[in-house]
């Protein structure tokens, strides 16, 4: 990563505010990973739209499992991160090979956000526009 060799680092406050944002975002990660769960346990008659959608399902619970997995080293490591900068008087700002695995792990966290949205849409997109049989009785 290019921010360590550029000087930049973290002190206590912006630490704090990631460990509040990935906290968050752990929380909510694993009602979605329930909400798809249950989106998954939807039967539906053999199709190649069902072959599909039970792909999707599979590959977005991949990724919001990665995805809580990496806030929680996150969380982790903004914990050990933010205990090491308030151990000194005045507080340090982080080392630079923490700042460049914070950085690689956030920007890997909102990339993989970008897939778990992106299938999301993709999903409900097809849930939408799926065709609907009306049989009348006779």
């Amino acid at each position: 990563m290019l921010a360590p060799l550029l000087g930049y680092a973290f002190n206590a406050d912006v630490l704090n505010s990631l460990l509040t944002a990935y906290s968050i975002f752990a929380g909510l990660l694993l009602n979605l990973l329930i909400l798809v769960y249950t989106f998954s346990g939807q039967a539906s008659p053999p199709s190649a739209l069902a072959k599909i959608r039970s792909e999707l399902v599979k590959e977005l619970h991949d990724n919001i499992a990665y995805s809580i997995l990496v806030s929680i080293v996150l969380v982790l490591l903004c914990m050990i991160a933010i205990a090491y900068t308030k151990r000194f008087d005045p507080p340090k700002l982080t080392s630079p090979w923490l700042t460049g695995v914070t950085i690689f792990l956030t920007l890997n966290f909102v990339l993989t956000l970008l897939m778990i949205l992106k299938r999301i849409y993709i999903m409900l997109n097809t849930e939408i526009e799926k065709p609907t049989i009306n049989r009348k009785s006779a």
